[in-house]
């Protein structure tokens, strides 16, 4: 989809689920907005897991909501246990309408079907780009990155908690940091008993656990200890099957920071 003439320039800073929505609006509507995003190029990791039928709903006129419903898990129930017996279990196959399920997928597979539908209306992200600063100028914005700058009509911050355009307008961020570690372990299982359901666990000495599938044999635990793998959900005594799966790890992120 080519620009349409006399469009407002805009501009958004970060090309995660936020920026690359508005991005998709915004094109589908005609205006093609520059993107900037810092990082080298597409992470082949998750923060996000859930999609709400909200989001869906947001996503169906450019297509991407069909994209990700092929690709994603449709959840099934929520299940609470109390180490190994289950407590409470919700059912959440019960609407018949697809607008009201809930999907899980890995987050950098949404933001994959939200680029190519960005791109397929004439939009490009470009990556290894970082937004020094900001300066307001009579009517327009300038933005610069390192010895570059540009004017745009408007700018959307979509560049996550230490946004550096929220800092350069002075917007505080309202929240506070919870105190004790969490972890979060993404594998790769073949053999997963239940790959549609979303599982937590209250295991000895207050630990949680939760398991929540991200893709057909893709998989986040998140555990309120400093190593998620280290407190399985269902141990080999409990489950043959799963003690025998073959796994394998993505990403281990021990304390919030991300490893290899």
């Amino acid at each position: 989809m080519a620009q349409r003439e006399n469009q407002p320039r805009v501009l958004i800073v970060g090309a995660g689920p936020t920026g690359l929505t508005a991005a998709v609006e915004l094109a589908r509507r005609g205006l093609v907005a520059d993107i900037f995003e810092k990082q080298e190029a597409a992470s082949h990791l998750s923060r996000a897991v859930g999609i709400l039928p909200s989001s869906m709903n947001l996503l169906s006129p450019s297509g991407v909501a069909d994209a990700i419903r092929h690709e994603a898990i449709a959840y099934r129930a929520v299940v609470f246990h109390d180490e190994d017996k289950v407590i409470a279990r919700l059912n959440l196959n019960e609407a018949e309408d697809v607008g009201y399920r809930l999907f899980g997928l890995a987050q950098d597979r949404a933001e994959t079907h939200l680029r190519i539908a960005f791109e397929s209306m004439g939009g490009h992200v470009r990556y290894a780009t970082e937004l020094t600063r900001l300066t307001q100028e009579e009517s327009s914005v300038r933005a610069t990155t390192g010895n570059d700058s540009a004017v745009y009509e408007h700018v959307i911050g979509a560049d996550g908690v230490d946004s550096t355009v929220r800092h350069a307008l002075g917007i505080d961020f309202h929240g506070h940091t919870l105190a004790g570690k969490w972890s979060i372990a993404d594998i790769d299982c073949h053999d997963w008993p239940t790959p549609n359901e979303f599982h937590g666990y209250l295991r000895s000495a207050g630990r949680i656990v939760v398991v929540a599938p991200l893709e057909s044999t893709r998989f986040r635990i998140v555990s309120n200890t400093e190593h998620a793998l280290a407190t399985p959900p269902i141990s080999p005594v409990e489950s043959p099957r799963v003690a025998s799966m073959a796994m394998t790890m993505r990403a281990i992120r021990p304390g919030g920071k991300p490893s290899p």
